[in-house]
């Protein structure tokens, strides 16, 4: 881990954590409430891209260390993905089959590659964006 903070997740007393699993860009935790099925709870943040050479960094380094950690999250679970993406995806919104949730509304047009990526890695967890 940099010197930079970083992210975290904070846990209600009474929630047992069963894993946690991260490194500085990318951390989740399986939890499982008192009366309830297992959540994993992900948190994500992907510096700037204007960022990356002071950091040493390239964005596929960035990415590979996100995808790493979603990566061992098993793929049943319930999932709740945020964070920071740095990544403006204007008016995109993937297309998911039988789901329930708000449509999205943006109001920004502009489209960063790290948009797109972001939202084609989300089909593979059949995630939806809501908000951003």
């Amino acid at each position: 881990m940099g010197n930079r903070g970083g992210i975290a997740i904070l846990v209600k007393d009474g929630i047992a954590v069963h894993r946690v699993v991260g490194n500085e860009y990318a951390q989740f935790v399986e939890l499982r409430p008192p009366q309830g099925d297992m959540l994993t709870v992900a948190n994500v943040y992907l510096p700037p891209t204007t960022n990356l050479g002071r950091r040493n960094l390239t964005e596929a380094v960035v990415r590979e260390q996100c995808i790493d950690v979603l990566s061992r999250v098993h793929i049943e679970s319930q999932l709740l993905l945020a964070g920071d993406f740095n990544a403006r995806t204007g008016a995109l919104v993937p297309r998911l089959e039988g789901t329930t949730h708000p449509t999205r509304v943006a109001c920004d047009s502009v489209i960063y590659p790290r948009g797109s990526w972001l939202l084609d890695h989300g089909r593979l967890f059949s995630l939806r964006m809501l908000n951003g």
